[in-house]
């Protein structure tokens, strides 16, 4: 009795027992002596009912027992509330469904409280939806993907748009067709496991750096002094207001003439700043590097395009002429207004390369300009980047990916990957915990493959011994046969009758003329596709401009392996700066380079970290603090 009056269901159905007893009891009085039976024995199956659910929600191994029972009360209690008079009591009729549907629903809650504290959970549902979401998320992005390439090829070819072929979306359209015509096909395994192998062999054994070493430069305190400054103001372009380049810049917000700090999407033009620079008697324009989704789309645009007697890259082309336009007008104000000056131009990444191709052409105004690039990419032919050494210097980092980034590199670095010497880097880096774990992915990747392949053989195999059986002879012996029977004969001669009439008909002249015009359009644009493919297929390798001067550590990476910080501005969030006890560990080195010396991409874990202008900082630093200082003369 305790552990039913305890049960909260079972006192529900008991409530609802004595109110449904009192209520029928109340409107009974004048009945005879068999209503009151049946009253009773009415009250007495109730009464059983809640004994057996007190028992149900106590022991488990009684609900099934106690379901029969229930099934068995529904219908004699149907069966008694049939009136003396051969009728039914409506009354009656409802109080036990009503009953009925209590215990019910007391049963179901019992039921719904086990499964939600037992088996699904609120996370399991949350996790469900999410990748329900994923699945629909990959098929829309599937969709759109074969519609925007279709796009993209109507605007490689011209078509699509009003701009005559000089837009935005053509530059990326024939970025896009030129990187898809000249690389080959990277597999999962070289994209993968080959670079990290590569980059686990180039930690242990890092590889000389190129060039020659210069004293000269690497002692001069005033040329250090000028590459610290611009290079500071290449990092203050990524400032984000003029209250912002005026706290990096230590420059008065009144020296800005012109600014845009957001990258223009209408015209792809990148985000500039044009300010006077008093202490060093110069107007400067800085260009900001990739820091927006409109940057990465210029630096896709990869395609060669004619550029100043030569070729460079499409996107980088578009955005220096765009920009060259803007700037200019603010560029002769600062000169009207500020005497004679020169003209500095510094950038850093992508605002390096669109920096010095727009000094190409700011040459013929301002024959005494300097251009000061900071880790600039591969952007020029070799004439053209030879050309810049008369105005641009360059600073690149010693395994700095985005200088030796082309066409040509990437696909020489796919071949490199397919020759990898696999055994010498286990030589390497045997003793390594991360090569180990290299390892063993790299040989559940090759036992899937050749598991695949095991099995596609069996099922050749497979198919040929069906075919050469006897079985298999039989069925080719009986369709022969059957081909050349006088049914087959005439269901040959009846397809060929009615594909004569069919072929005839004015339908199928049309379906004709229309399959003509779309071999034609189709053998019209083969042939342009193998006269851009013949073009494509000869594209030059590609060079960052000007004077290369190439900084390294010993060890690389400023002695550090790159890491994430926290709690600093977001241009310095990625990189490898060592403390002030960790730099005395480390010596820095400043060689020249011809710019076939970075044709080839080093894969290290560094190539990332080294493209930040904190290294460049650090490198820099070195060497100011290892000469004279540029003031003291």
């Amino acid at each position: 009795m305790a552990l039913v009056a305890s049960n909260p269901q079972v006192l529900f159905s008991a409530r609802l027992n004595a109110g449904f007893s009192t209520h029928s009891y109340s409107h009974q009085k004048g009945r005879t002596n068999n209503c009151y039976r049946r009253k009773c024995l009415d009250t007495h199956h109730l009464q059983s009912s809640v004994h057996r659910f007190g028992n149900f929600s106590s022991v488990g191994a009684e609900s099934r027992r106690y379901r029969k029972s229930s099934l068995a009360l529904t219908c004699r209690a149907s069966v008694s509330s049939a009136s003396p008079s051969g009728g039914f009591n409506f009354r009656d009729i409802c109080r036990k469904i009503f009953i009925n549907v209590g215990a019910a629903f007391a049963r179901f809650s019992t039921e719904f409280y086990k499964l939600r504290i037992g088996i699904v959970t609120g996370a399991d549902i949350v996790a469900m939806v999410r990748l329900l979401l994923l699945g629909c998320t990959a098929f829309v992005a599937y969709v759109a993907s074969k519609r925007a390439w279709a796009k993209i090829k109507e605007h490689a070819v011209g078509k699509g748009s009003d701009d005559g072929g000089g837009g935005p979306m053509q530059v990326l359209a024939r970025g896009a067709t030129c990187v898809q015509s000249n690389m080959g096909p990277w597999s999962l395994q070289d994209f993968t496991l080959g670079l990290a192998a590569m980059a686990k062999v180039t930690e242990k054994e890092p590889p000389e750096l190129p060039g020659k070493e210069v004293d000269d430069l690497s002692r001069d305190p005033e040329f250090l002094m000028r590459a610290q400054h611009w290079r500071s103001m290449a990092e203050a372009a990524y400032a984000k207001d003029s209250g912002s380049f005026s706290l990096f810049s230590h420059l008065p917000e009144s020296s800005i003439i012109a600014s845009e700090w957001d990258p223009c999407q209408d015209s792809f033009r990148p985000a500039y700043v044009v300010f006077v620079d008093a202490p060093m008697d110069a107007v400067v324009l800085a260009v900001r590097g990739t820091s927006h989704v409109i940057d990465m789309l210029l630096n896709s645009g990869a395609s060669p395009e004619p550029f100043c007697n030569g070729s460079a890259h499409g996107g980088f082309i578009h955005g220096a002429n765009v920009l060259y336009e803007e700037a200019l007008p603010h560029l002769e104000k600062g000169f009207s207004e500020n005497g004679d000056r020169k003209l500095i131009i510094t950038g850093h990444s992508m605002g390096a390369a669109v920096g010095a191709m727009c000094g190409l052409r700011l040459r013929e105004k301002f024959p005494d300009l300097e251009c000061w690039a900071f880790c600039p990419p591969a952007c020029l032919t070799l004439d053209l980047a030879q050309e810049c050494r008369q105005f641009v210097t360059s600073f690149v980092a010693a395994h700095d990916l985005v200088p030796r980034f082309s066409l040509k590199s990437v696909e020489n670095l796919r071949q490199r990957i397919n020759e990898f010497d696999w055994d010498r880097a286990e030589r390497v880096a045997k003793d390594d915990p991360d090569w180990q774990n290299i390892k063993k992915a790299l040989d559940t990747m090759r036992a899937c493959q050749q598991t695949q392949e095991d099995a596609m053989k069996a099922m050749n195999d497979k198919g040929e011994q069906v075919s050469k059986s006897e079985a298999g002879q039989k069925a080719k012996e009986l369709g022969g046969q059957v081909a050349g029977s006088g049914p087959g004969q005439k269901v040959k001669e009846l397809g060929q009758q009615a594909g004569d009439q069919l072929a005839d008909s004015e339908a199928a002249q049309k379906v004709k003329g229309m399959g003509q015009q779309a071999n034609d359009y189709i053998q019209g644009n083969d042939c342009d596709t193998r006269e851009q493919k013949e073009e494509q297929g000869s594209v030059p390798p590609f060079y960052p401009p000007g004077r290369l001067l190439v900084l390294g550590s010993e060890p690389p990476g400023c002695g550090k392996m790159p890491e994430q910080r926290s709690n600093v501005a977001s241009e310095r969030n990625y990189g490898c700066y060592p403390t002030f006890d960790e730099a005395k560990r480390i010596r820095w080195v400043m060689h020249e380079v011809e710019q076939e010396e970075l044709e080839e991409i080093v894969v290290s874990p560094w190539c990332i970290s080294d493209h930040m202008l904190g290294n460049l900082c650090e490198g820099i630093g070195y060497f100011q603090g290892h000469c004279s200082p540029a003031l003291s003369r």
